[in-house]
């Protein structure tokens, strides 16, 4: 395996990300060429106000200029050639706009400042853990997840801001639970389930009682019941899926498992316990069949585990961009 490169060191604590944003974010407007005097030495004072503060833009600097994670922003569409060096001012103007979204793109990734704000409990990536709510009922939540709650005398509502939640809720006969995971909503009175926020597709699954889940946008409802799931799609409800086995909460005993799945959903799947992007450069390699077991609490075994059993290298950059090529 090649040994990774280091341009971004990961933060490993709150001042360290805030610091970390800042870098990026000076990086950007500096690269647009109009900051005014003034501008310029706020950035001077900035970047000397700590050894901490020129490592971070240093490693910004870096990052950039990697060609590897120009490579891979171009293959998700935010880069037209970012790091390209522009020779006029024309030139840089009309990278700004480019290089202002590839930065907000990538604190969103690292930081999702925004979900924090709005959070009551939250989980950095590769973590996890269990919250008791003021009703008795217990959450928790699987890497990389939030969640809202607003309890009152009508209902007890959660708002699954992001990632994967397991409930535990204690009956109320008089307050039912709901839970919004945006287009889809999840009600129960009482009893245990687990709700996935995915990007294509939000799932429920149910391990004991009823759980009524809802799309919001077509007013379509479905009732499960225990070892059944539901997807719901922007086209809506899917079919109920029975469940033969207990892989949808395997997460919550630290492990994930696949029979017979591609490459590209597993991938996806460890890949929500690892910072930063993981990238196919050869999209042949997704469709390759899987069936694996992986210990959750050590996310990068698992790929080293693929690149040993598969005809696939793995090159890191740094910590936040990983690509899958073929060996």
């Amino acid at each position: 395996m090649k040994a990774p490169k280091q341009p971004f060191s990961r933060p490993d604590n709150e001042q360290a990300d805030q610091i970390a944003e800042q870098a990026i974010v000076w990086f950007a407007r500096l690269q647009s060429g109009e900051l005014s005097t003034d501008e310029r030495l706020c950035f001077q004072t900035w970047k000397m106000q700590s050894p901490a503060h020129r490592q971070a833009y240093s490693e910004a600097s870096q990052l950039w200029d990697d060609s590897d994670f120009n490579q891979a922003l171009k293959r998700i569409g935010l880069s037209d050639g970012i790091v390209k060096k522009r020779r006029n001012a024309h030139a840089v103007r009309k990278w700004l706009p480019l290089s202002l979204a590839a930065s907000v793109a990538l604190l969103a990734l690292l930081f999702d400042p925004v979900t924090r704000v709005q959070a009551d409990y939250y989980t950095p990536v590769g973590a996890s853990q269990t919250v008791r709510l003021s009703d008795g009922s217990n959450v928790t939540l699987n890497t990389d997840s939030a969640v809202a709650v607003a309890f009152n005398e009508e209902q007890r509502f959660v708002r699954l801001l992001k990632g994967e939640a397991y409930f535990d809720v204690r009956r109320d006969e008089g307050r039912p639970f709901v839970v919004d995971s945006g287009e889809t909503e999840t009600r129960v009175l009482g009893t245990r389930f687990i709700v996935r926020d995915g990007a294509a597709e939000d799932k429920v699954t149910v391990m004991q009682g009823l759980v009524n889940v809802s799309n919001k946008a077509n007013r379509q409802n479905v009732l499960l019941h225990p070892d059944e799931q539901v997807g719901n799609t922007s086209s809506g409800l899917t079919a109920v899926r029975p469940l033969a086995d207990h892989r949808e909460s395997g997460w919550l005993k630290g492990r994930l498992s696949f029979q017979d799945t591609p490459l590209e959903q597993v991938v996806n799947d460890v890949g929500r316990y690892l910072p930063g992007l993981i990238l196919f450069s050869d999209p042949t390699l997704k469709t390759y069949r899987i069936n694996a077991r992986f210990d959750v609490t050590r996310p990068s075994r698992a790929l080293d585990t693929l690149e040993q059993t598969l005809p696939i290298k793995i090159t890191y950059v740094g910590n936040w961009l990983t690509v899958i090529g073929r060996r």
